[in-house]
């Protein structure tokens, strides 16, 4: 996270921020339900390592960054008009199984294809996923893995903040969470939710290859 930073894009880093933080308190809670105090202490204490160790490494962009945010037009946060531009439009929730299903925004002035022709740009609000990888969610939510079971809530969650504007679910972050009152373009969500969707993807391919060896050597 504390290189991430560096690249200088809060937006992303406040992403990641909130995913870690779903990430400890789920882990937290099955730890203390389980009365296993020590163990989360320990990792109390690996937490607050960890966290000073992402100050240390993002401080020389992260303090002249705090400082220039007081001057900002954005400091106290910008209107939810604003902020919710570029959020994913229902419709194109379709480019999900196609990509150009609204028109190819990259490469259409090349001639071969045909101009991106919905709301606003398409690099912005393209969440295409592929047919198996849709397939792979779905199912996710009938596995009884706690792991798997945050993996797609957290996929599924960040999908709906990606709709902005023409959903609910970014409005109560926008009001409620601090950080995201001061970004705009909600589609951006669609970042955390790829790189779920990856997770979830690898995950059951990693299971089909253990099960796969699996039977393989009980055959034997």
């Amino acid at each position: 996270s504390g290189v991430q930073f560096l690249t200088g894009y809060p937006q992303i880093s406040l992403f990641t921020f909130y995913i870690v933080l779903i990430f400890v308190l789920y882990k937290l809670f099955w730890i203390l339900k389980a009365k296993e105090y020590s163990k989360a202490f320990n990792n109390g204490l690996y937490l607050v390592f960890s966290g000073i160790v992402v100050v240390l490494i993002s401080a020389v962009q992260l303090i002249p960054s705090l400082l220039f945010s007081r001057h900002s037009g954005r400091s106290g946060g910008v209107k939810e008009e604003f902020a919710s531009t570029f959020s994913l439009p229902p419709e194109n929730t379709l480019s999900l199984l196609y990509p150009n299903i609204l028109g190819d925004g990259v490469n259409a002035f090349s001639g071969t294809n045909v101009a991106y022709w919905g709301r606003w740009l398409s690099w912005e609000i393209m969440p295409y996923a592929s047919v198996l990888a849709l397939l792979f969610f779905v199912i996710s939510f009938t596995w009884k893995d706690k792991k798997i079971r945050l993996l797609t809530m957290f996929v599924f969650l960040a999908l709906l903040c990606a709709y902005g504007r023409y959903g609910s679910l970014y409005d109560f972050a926008y009001h409620y969470l601090p950080g995201f009152s001061m970004f705009r373009v909600p589609g951006r969500f669609l970042v955390p939710f790829a790189f779920g969707l990856c997770l979830l993807v690898s995950y059951f391919i990693a299971q089909a290859r253990d099960n796969a060896v699996a039977k393989e050597m009980s055959g034997k």
